[in-house]
């Protein structure tokens, strides 16, 4: 038997104070306002040298990244932006592989990460801007020697050369033949930019304005050879001496030595003499292949 009665339990007792949630809400408000405020500082610090579109303008020394920066087009631009050009490596922009399609182009800069791949901006010096290469189908006078000599000029009496077509020089220039495909091309001359990254060198094939006869000689026409064995064409029924029967392009001066008509013109049983033309500047050219007309 229980001696004790059975008394009532007591109540629990409870914390008045209600329980302290975190304010995860504001915790994340004030993170995200710290990332933005790192970010915008970050923009603010890093210098900008990425491009909207062409036509963009720029301040600053492309030998300086840190003083590069994009401003307003106007007297204190120094760059105008007249190429993009993307994935490209800085390997290629040393070895001078860039802005083939932007002339006007004076200078390069590249931004992006190293030892991957990153953007090429073809710049036009607004201040001091280089000589620009002539177009094809524009006159030129001077000395076919070097590109850079010739001085671009209104085509008609002034004009020594037109300019017919345009060729990459190279890696080596000199190691291929010249203006083959410009049939009309009496000479040749190799265009430098000197700037560092611009593409490689041009071949500009020039048509003589002054004397039309002065080119390559095709196959079907004719040619009167003169002093030094220079060939100019001219009607096959006004004096000439020979009719070109055959071409045979990219082949040296040196092939020719010892050999006889009958092995370099095999693929032309009529040619019974063979002449060489070539450009200065360059080891190879083309033989011509020729028949002897009877006057």
């Amino acid at each position: 038997m229980n001696e004790y009665p059975d008394l009532p339990k007591a109540p629990p007792i409870v914390d008045p104070t209600p329980p302290r949630r975190r304010p995860t809400a504001l915790l994340l408000v004030g993170a995200l306002v710290l990332v933005a405020a790192g970010v915008l500082a970050v923009a603010q610090w890093l210098p900008s040298v990425r491009a909207d579109a062409v036509g963009d303008c720029y301040r600053g020394d492309v030998e300086q990244v840190d003083s590069v920066a994009r401003i307003d087009c106007g007297p204190e631009a120094k760059y105008k932006v007249v190429g993009i050009e993307k994935d490209q490596s800085k390997l290629g922009l040393q070895l001078g592989t860039a802005c083939e399609q932007s002339p006007t182009a004076d200078a390069t800069f590249w931004s992006g990460r190293e030892g991957g791949t990153g953007t090429v901006l073809c710049l036009e010096d607004l201040k001091n801007p280089g000589k620009r290469m002539p177009a094809v189908g524009e006159c030129v006078k001077g000395k076919a020697t070097q590109g850079t000599d010739l001085a671009k000029v209104a085509c008609g009496a002034e004009a020594d050369y037109k300019v017919v077509g345009i060729e990459d020089a190279g890696i080596v220039s000199g190691l291929s033949a010249r203006c083959t495909k410009f049939p009309t091309s009496a000479a040749s001359a190799v265009w430098t930019r000197q700037n560092k990254g611009l593409s490689r060198d041009k071949v500009l094939c020039l048509e003589d304005a002054k004397h039309p006869g002065s080119r390559n000689p095709g196959v079907g026409q004719c040619v009167r050879v003169g002093a030094e064995d220079k060939m100019e064409v001219v009607d096959c029924a006004s004096g000439a001496d020979a009719k070109v029967v055959g071409k045979i392009d990219d082949t040296t001066e040196i092939d020719l030595l010892t050999k006889r008509v009958s092995e370099v013109c095999k693929q032309w049983p009529e040619a019974d003499r063979f002449g060489f033309v070539g450009f200065q500047g360059s080891l190879k050219g083309s033989t011509l292949c020729m028949a002897t007309l009877k006057r």
